[in-house]
């Protein structure tokens, strides 16, 4: 079993230079900055598929940076700062999302009866993220965080403070929204 923390594909998981980390931690620029460049590209994605426009996931991005390094010195396992920076954006992420309550309405025409085959076939596609977009933000979470970040469907239903079959039942819909748009648009199966 996966772990939030343990994904290598999204770039969480790099090794991070302890003398770096230190530094860091002393208010050190040079190696604040350093992090900044080792990590911008993960918590962009991440903050691109929680949130409904690039400006919002470039707040998100510098905020998750600004609390970071302000929280540094409590970093309780250094060798786990990208888990524990994942942890923080995905957060910070929640928190803007339940501030705006957007959540987009149900729709019971998305349905689809393999929801557990639906991650592999969008992990083919050849514009995922483009097609993610056409779910309310929510949603996209939901699936974000689960296909691609790997947590599991009673760790969203905690984030979300939602039951756990609510999540599965969202997640299921959402699948089968983007199934649909891939089908719409015409994407083929790319393997």
């Amino acid at each position: 079993m996966q772990t939030q923390g343990d994904n290598v594909a999204t770039g969480f998981a790099q090794t991070v230079d302890i003398r770096t980390l230190l530094d860091a931690i002393k208010g050190q620029r040079h190696a604040q900055h350093q992090l900044y460049q080792q990590f911008y590209g993960p918590v962009m994605r991440l903050a691109m598929a929680m949130m409904s426009n690039g400006e919002e996931a470039k707040d998100l991005v510098q905020d998750a940076f600004i609390k970071a390094f302000a929280q540094l010195a409590n970093l309780q396992e250094p060798q786990r700062f990208g888990a524990w920076l994942k942890a923080l954006t995905v957060n910070l992420a929640l928190d803007r999302l339940r501030r705006q309550k957007k959540a987009q309405p149900l729709d019971d025409e998305f349905l689809v009866p393999d929801w557990d085959g639906g991650t592999q076939a969008l992990a083919s596609l050849a514009d995922v993220e483009a097609l993610l977009l056409t779910l309310g933000q929510l949603d996209r979470s939901l699936v974000w965080l689960h296909a691609v970040e790997g947590y599991e469907h009673s760790e969203l239903a905690g984030l979300f403070a939602m039951k756990e079959a609510a999540v599965r039942q969202r997640y299921r819909r959402a699948l089968a929204k983007l199934a649909q748009g891939a089908q719409k648009r015409g994407w083929q199966d790319a393997s």
